[in-house]
């Protein structure tokens, strides 16, 4: 199999035999558990506790109005736009650089094992996007019937100049 599935059907072992760097260069600068919440601010004495967890959540809801989801990322530009009365071409981006050079062509299955045992040693990321996805679409929801509008034709424009 792939050194990611490797990885992942066995998450813990292969995190504890993880020697970080010790140049203090390079320290803040690695991450195998929990990369999100950590960029965040999470202690790492806290990845394993649901109740500081779920405060740190909480914490980051009230301090942003908006979370952008990479996999929602053109009704999160949207929602961004609307929030920062923007024009279209404020949110343009250019995604053909990596639709040619990154094709991702899925191999490996990813079993609710492996699924399982990431969530596992990521416990924090995990339920730090789960809430933040979900908040994302409830928000999309109450922003009426003309956010589909909007979207299709955002995606329309960004086609478009992303062409040229």
């Amino acid at each position: 199999g792939s050194p990611v599935m490797t990885y992942m059907d066995d998450v813990k072992k292969w995190n504890s035999v993880y020697v970080p760097p010790t140049d203090r260069n390079f320290a803040d600068h690695v991450c195998i558990r929990n990369c999100m919440s950590k960029d965040l601010g999470l202690p790492e004495e806290d990845f394993d506790n649901r109740t500081a967890i779920e405060k740190f959540i909480r914490d980051i809801d009230q301090d942003f109005s908006l979370v952008m989801i990479l996999e929602q990322l053109d009704q999160s530009l949207i929602l961004l736009r609307r929030r920062m009365c923007w024009m279209f071409e404020d949110i343009i981006y250019d995604n053909l650089y990596w639709s040619r050079r990154m094709r991702y062509r899925k191999r490996d299955v990813i079993t609710e094992i492996r699924r399982q045992n990431f969530i596992e040693e990521n416990y924090a990321d995990y339920l730090l996007y789960n809430h933040f996805f979900a908040a994302l679409l409830d928000k999309i929801e109450k922003e009426g019937t003309d956010f589909d509008l909007e979207l299709q034709h955002f995606k329309r424009i960004n086609t478009v100049i992303g062409r040229n």
